[in-house]
Parts: structure tokens; sequence; C-alpha cells
């Protein structure tokens, strides 16, 4: 280790004499070498009261904070040191690296003591927290390193990745409502089909629940199916802000043979944070290989290793039991997926008047936001660090939950609700049908028209469950986990190859990488060169699902919001998304909760596509865009109902991927994997000209002669900037521009001579080929000569006639003309009818004003 000298010694000193050799061996407070300073001193004398400062020199010995053995100085006699260096390298007999309370756990020695001469203890050696239930044990940097290596290996030789995930509201949902207990026993209940699989375990010492209060948990749909695939692709840690002692009854729950979890469990009584957290907590090293799943994106300050869940709800209105200690969650209000017969005239009209964004409350006053909590939840909820007093404060706030739950019984009332909503619509049915009957012939028999009525009845009167058992959420997250892990070992395996060698390496005159040697140590070492970064990995698969895509919402926001901080918006941008807050031209989309609204009614103008919720937040789900036409708002009127996005019709119903979400693997250095930082995007064009459907991708060789691009001669520049004043002078009726045009097709035809050769050796035909794809085309000449050249490559130049490229030329300018001009008409008919909404509106209010006198 090396001895390094402290900051509190008077600087600058001079090493006088090395009292030790290299092989001797010191012990604590041993006189490693003999050194000299000059510093102010007050002096006085006895016919002088007064002290006065003088310089004076000392010398002194540097004693030893270590023990071992010497093995290197790295100063020496007469030099000058004017700030701490390291002085010597001493092999210890124990190097501290892991240390349990205080205490070496190889030697046993007290890391505590502060040794003089020295500004820290020995417990510094060891900061590094790497176990998942012990937080007293702490390893040094070295031994974190070598431990991060070996479990890399480890990993990379069976071909998984590690899983960070989360408990409540990703794999399962917990609740204390005794309601609970009470419906699995009444197999009658319409919600006993729901409840009848829920776990139950009681905490009697721990935290909020010391009251001996029952969690009853529900997994998630498909969860066992889903741990027995990824466990194959991930090695699975569990990280929650619930006690140790609820994690791991949840863990006995949904791990009872410890077969995909094993001990590796971490909750907030050893996370070290109570407001976030952190990943470093369990990889200190290195997160390349490690991908989190959690419902919440804020509290991982939205780490590009997340893939953020749609939280699983399934006790309606309880949300998450374990959430005091985190910052208030963000919701949005979600479109609902109405019925044909929900569209109502009322809901219609309520619509028509103007832009109403959401403030988070219905009619009867009681909140719309999912998972909405207490104003006492609220506050407790607040930042508050890790203050003890607030940690206490949130404590005792959890436990004043719970006993909410305990006695109110909110998913009781939730029920009786419903009841008295199904006991409304059954006698409201039922008076329909004695109103019919009554109509029929009076020859039908009485006791036919009895047991009619009563089926009826029985019919309306059949209750509804409250509780909904249909999340599909681990089937897409599934599909997801797997497109990951495919496209980190694609590229591992890439890069592998790519480290012998190749022709782009020879080409591009880069180092090859070390071969792999035939020892197993040396192969494990060159393989983790190779590792690449799951930062990179995921966010080059997930940008590209909604790439292009500009979104504004409409009533999906309460007011005052920051919208580009939102929770959706965040997310929506880590998948490529473009956020904004009005409706203008390059906008695609439209995000509304409601129709009717003035942003709804600019989108619909505007053949904007006017969708729900769901289709951005399914869209994120299955890391792919989907379909919009099922998503179609309802109510607005009526939409164009072909799809903008470029997947056709071709869009997959299993919920995976698509392939082009794996990343591409071609030989060379690079990765595929460059984010919008790293290098523009590149989007697929659908090109609309005359040879799309037979011409093939040609490189930039085939437009130019033999040699570099820069070889055409001045001569040929001369003639090309010629043709082009000529073309674009003058519209006269005259030889020269016919000779223009002839002399331009001329110089295409000479360009178009080097062509590509087929498999068989023939020059493949069509001289267009060369025209619809010119240089000159590519430098953006303007849309006029763009549509004359395409006419031209058509025809014969010598029957091309001047009449002819001129009357092409006034449509071109024509029809740009018309373009711009209903352009114009459109903005001002929208702002007309927006005018005379808002005259309106204020002819209302005036109108419904009381009068005074």
């Amino acid at each position: 280790m090396l001895l390094r000298l402290p900051k509190s010694l008077h600087y600058p000193l001079t090493i006088t004499k090395v009292e030790k050799r290299v092989g001797e061996t010191v012990a604590l407070n041993d006189d490693l070498f003999l050194y000299s300073y000059t510093t102010k001193v007050k002096e006085g004398s006895r016919y002088d009261e007064e002290e006065k400062e003088v310089n004076r020199k000392f010398v002194t010995h540097f004693p030893s904070t270590l023990e071992g053995t010497i093995t290197a100085w790295r100063v020496w006699e007469g030099d000058v040191l004017t700030h701490p260096v390291d002085i010597c390298e001493v092999e210890e007999e124990c190097p501290h690296t892991v240390q349990f309370l205080g205490m070496c756990t190889n030697c046993g020695k007290d890391m505590t003591t502060v040794q003089a001469g020295s500004e820290t203890t020995d417990a510094d050696r060891a900061p590094i927290r790497m176990a998942h239930d012990t937080p007293h044990l702490t390893i040094s940097k070295e031994e974190a390193s070598r431990i991060d290596e070996e479990a890399k290996r480890r990993l990379l030789s069976s071909r998984k990745l590690s899983l960070v995930v989360d408990l409540d509201q990703t794999i399962i949902h917990a609740a204390v409502d005794p309601t609970i207990a009470e419906w699995q026993k009444d197999k009658d209940n319409p919600n006993y089909e729901a409840v009848k699989d829920v776990r139950a375990f009681q905490l009697i010492d721990d935290g909020p629940g010391m009251r001996g209060c029952w969690y009853y948990i529900k997994l998630r749909p498909g969860l066992a199916e889903f741990l027995d695939h990824i466990s194959q692709l991930y090695e699975l840690h569990i990280y929650t802000m619930g006690t140790r002692q609820y994690a791991q009854q949840i863990a006995n729950i949904v791990d009872p043979d410890r077969k995909y979890f094993g001990d590796r469990i971490l909750s907030r009584d050893e996370s070290g944070s109570m407001i976030a957290k952190n990943l470093e907590r369990l990889f200190p090293v290195d997160t390349k290989m490690v991908v989190i799943i959690d419902d919440r994106g804020d509290v991982w300050k939205w780490s590009a290793n997340l893939i953020r869940v749609t939280p699983f709800d399934f006790f309606v209105g309880i949300g998450d039991i374990n959430s005091s200690f985190l910052p208030k969650k963000q919701e949005i209000q979600t479109t609902p997926i109405p019925e044909p017969s929900e569209l109502t005239e009322k809901s219609i009209e309520n619509g028509e008047n103007g832009e109403q964004e959401s403030n988070g409350l219905a009619e009867d006053g009681t909140s719309t936001i999912q998972n909405g909590t207490s104003a006492l939840e609220q506050l407790m909820a607040m930042s508050g660090g890790d203050d003890p007093a607030v940690r206490e404060l949130q404590t005792k706030g959890q436990e004043e939950i719970i006993a909410l739950q305990l006695e109110g019984k909110p998913l009781l009332k939730m029920q009786l609700q419903q009841d008295e909503k199904d006991e409304a619509e059954a006698a409201a049915n039922n008076g329909e049908v004695v109103a019919s009957q009554s109509t029929e012939s009076d020859s039908s028999d009485s006791s036919d028209s009895s047991d009619s009525n009563s089926a009826v009845s029985a019919k309306h009167k059949a209750r509804h469950s409250i509780l909904k058992n249909d999340d599909e959420e681990l089937i897409h997250l599934e599909a997801t986990l797997t497109a990951v892990h495919n496209a980190f070992f694609a590229e591992y395996d890439r890069k592998r190859m790519g480290g012998k060698g190749g022709r782009v390496a020879e080409l591009t005159g880069k180092r090859k990488a070390p071969l792999p040697s035939q020892e197993e140590g040396d192969r494990q070492s060159v393989d983790l060169m190779f590792v690449p970064d799951i930062k990179r990995v995921m966010p080059a698969m997930k940008l590209r699902v909604l790439s292009g895509v500009r979104i504004v919402f409409s009533g999906v926001l309460p007011l005052g919001t920051d919208i580009q901080n939102a929770d959706i918006s965040t997310w929506a941008k880590t998948f490529g998304a473009t956020i904004t807050d009005k409706v203008t031209r390059d906008v695609t989309h439209v995000i509304a909760a409601r129709p009717g609204t003035a942003k709804v009614k600019q989108a619909v103008k505007r053949g904007i596509k006017v969708v729900s919720t769901a289709w951005l937040i399914e869209s994120m789900q299955r890391w792919r865009r989907l379909d919009e036409r099922p998503y179609l708002l309802e109510g607005v009127g009526r939409q164009k109902q072909e799809t903008s996005s470029e997947l056709g019709d071709n869009f997959e119903k299993s919920g995976a991927p698509p392939n082009d979400l794996l990343l591409s693997s071609s030989e060379g250095e690079t990765t595929g994997l460059d984010t919008e930082d790293d290098q523009p995007a590149r989007k697929r064009l659908k090109l609309d000209t005359i040879r799309d459907e037979n011409a093939s991708a040609e490189t930039f060789e085939d437009f130019v002669d033999d040699g570099s691009p820069i070889t055409i001669n001045q001569d040929e520049w001369a003639d090309i900037e010629a043709e082009l004043k000529e073309f674009m002078g003058s519209d006269a009726e005259s030889e020269s521009d016919t000779d223009s045009v002839s002399s331009a097709l001329s110089f295409r035809e000479r360009r178009g001579a080097k062509r590509r050769r087929g498999e068989d050796g023939a020059i493949e035909p069509s001289a267009s080929e060369m025209d619809s794809s010119s240089p000159a085309k590519k430098n953006g000449m303007g849309s006029a000569l763009r549509r004359v050249a395409n006419v031209d490559s058509e025809v014969d130049p010598e029957v091309t006639s001047a009449e002819q490229i001129s009357r092409e030329q006034r449509e071109v300018e024509e029809a740009q003309q018309r373009e711009e001009e209903e352009e114009e008409d459109s903005d001002d008919e929208l702002a007309r009818e927006l005018e005379r909404e808002l005259e309106e509106e204020a002819e209302a209010e005036e109108d419904t004003q009381p009068e005074t006198g």
C-alpha cells in the first residue's frame, strides 16, 4: 500500500535523512525519515515585552502509520516537498480490504483507531457496501473490482445479464383492507374469482405493521411463467422500498424455493436512502450488464438502465402502500375506452365548451387522478431527505394510512357504490320490460309472462366486480427483456469476432485487438474488453420507437403541470418522441383525454391524428409504434383512417418487439449503438420516384467516374454551370433552351456510362436511373428542376421542345403558389372560427350574469 504524507505538515519541507531502507520491516509509529521545515514563530526577550514573529527552522521525524515491509521509496534525501505526495510503498501483512462493524474480518484489528500523524482511519480503506442484506459489511475498491470482474465472467459464461426487480405495483400489489379476506370466503361475491388466489401474511414487529395487520398480496397475472423464463436470461435481484421483513415475506410467496432471487434482496433498511434508489448500491463498480424494471422512473432519476413498467393497480384506489417515503407520484388522466352505447349526447356537449384542462377533480369533488393520495400522504411524501425527524413522521404517517384501510374498508365502499349503480340500472331496465310487455296481446299466457319477468329481473340484478384480473403487462415485458438480452449478446459476439481484425480494420488502419490466449484466465480477460454497455444498447432500441413523433397533450395533465418534466413526457422522450404545447404543422399526434377541446379541434382541421392515452402508453409498453386506428378518440368527428406510421398493416399481434429493434451486426469497428448525441438520426425514407419499384440501392461510386469524385475537370464544371444558368435564366422560347437541356441530358448519359454490372457481368440498363439520382439533384436544385428532369428522362431528347419545358416549369410554379394560398386560407379560417367561439363564450357569460338595479 502507498503511504502518503498528510496535509497537516508544514510545507515546504526538506527530507534530510531516510531512516528505513527497502526490505526493512516497520511497525506503527516507527521513524521513517528525518525532515526539516521553516515556519514563523513568536518570540520575545527579557528586555522587550512585545513578541515578534521570526522564521525558525525545525527538524523532526515522520512516523509510520502502516505496518509491513518497505518495498520501494518514492522520495529521497534532499528532496523538497511542497505538497502531500506518496513517499513509499509498504507491503502489509493484512490489507484490511473486508471489514465488519469497524473490525477487519481477516486480522481482527480495530479499524476505527486514528493513528498519530494520520488524517484518516483504517475504516476508510473499505467504504463500499456490496452485500444485499448486510449493510455493516464493507469492502475496499480493489476488492469490489475483483468481485465485479468475477461476477461478469460468471454471467457471460452462462449468457446472462443482471435484472433488478421492484416489488410493489411491478410484480405484485399489496393491500391491508380486511374486505379482501371476506370476499375470499364468499363464493357468491362478484370479486371472488379475482381474489381467490390472493396470498396473505402477517407482520407483527415490523414498523408500520406493528399492529399485527394482515397483508394481502396479489401476484401479477403470468408472474410464475415470467420468472421461469426470465431467470434463464437474467440473474434476478429484488430492490424494494419496503422493510426487510416485508421483502422476505414477498420473496417467500413469489419464490418459495429461492431458485429465482436466492438471498439477493435489498430493502429500504439497507439501501442507504429513503427517497430514491441507487443502482451503485448493488453494483458499485460497473452497471454495463444491469437492467432495471420498476413502475416508477423518478426514483431512479430515469436511468438509462431502466425499463419503466405500467403500474399494477389491482386493488383499485389502494396504490403503493410503501410509497409514503417517496416523492408524490405524478399521474395522468387516462382516456376511458367507451363502449358504443356510452357515447351519449351529454358527453359530446360537455366536450364542446372549449379547452378545459383537467385539474384532477371529478364532478363530485373526488380525485380522478389514478392512485390518488390524500393530503396527509402528499405532506408525508414531500422531499425531506433522510432526516431522522422526517423519517419518523413518514413512518407514523404510513401507520395512519394502514389504519385508514383497516377501519375505512375502501374496497367495500367501492363495491357498495357499484351495487347501487347496478340496482339502479336493473330497475330502469325492468321498467322498460314491463312497459313493453303491457302492449302485448292479452292472449299471452300469464305464467309465461311471470317467468319472463323474473328471468329478466334476475339478469339485470347481476352484480359487477370492481376488481379486474386482465393485466397483460408481463407478456409485453417478457418480450422486451428477451429482445434486450438478444441485442446485448449479439453486439457482444460481434465485438469479439471483430476483435480478431478484418477487412474494415485493415482499411481504416486501426490496431487489431489481441487474439485470445489458450489459457482460460487470459481468454476471460479478453472477453471483458468487448462487453457492451446496456446504457447504450437500450436507448438505441427505444429511440427508434417514436422517432419523428411530435406530441401535444390535451386534458391529460392537471393545470399548472410542467409539460416537459411530467412523468409521461419524460417517459415518451426516452422513446424518441418530442413534446410540445401548441398544435403546429409539424405535430403528428394530439393525445387527448376527451373530445371537444380547442387543441382537438385544431388537430382535426389540420388532419392531425387525435388518439387516446392508451396509444402512447401501449406503444411504450410494447416498444413498438402501434397502429393509431384502434385508438382514435371517439366523438371528435371524422378522422383519416390510414395510419401515419410506416409500419402499414404489418402490425404484429404477438406483443414481441419487431426484428428491426435488434441491433444490426456488420463487420467493422463501429457498434451501431450511437445515440442522437453521437450521430444524426437515420430515417427510412420512402421515395416517390419513377424508379422506386425496380431500382436497387446505389453507392456514391455509381455517380462518378473512376477515381476520386473531385477528378471532374474544369471544363465539365463549366459546362454544368452554363447549362444550369441557361435553364434557370429565361422562359423565352429560344433554341438555346433546347440545346441546354439536350446537352444536360448528353452529360448525364456520359456520366451514366459507368454503371454497375450484374452477377453475369452484363451492364445494367436504364439511363433514366442516373437521371433521377444525379448529383445535381442531390445538391437541391429546386422542385421545378426535379419535375422537369423527370419528364425529360422519359422522352427522347431530340423531340424535347422549349415550349414543353416552359409549360412544365409554369405548372410547377402555379402548383406551389396554389398550395401556399390554400395554407394561408386554412390558417385564416381557423383563426376566424376560434375568434367567433371566444366571442360567443363572452356573450354567453354576459347573459348569465344576474341583473343589478
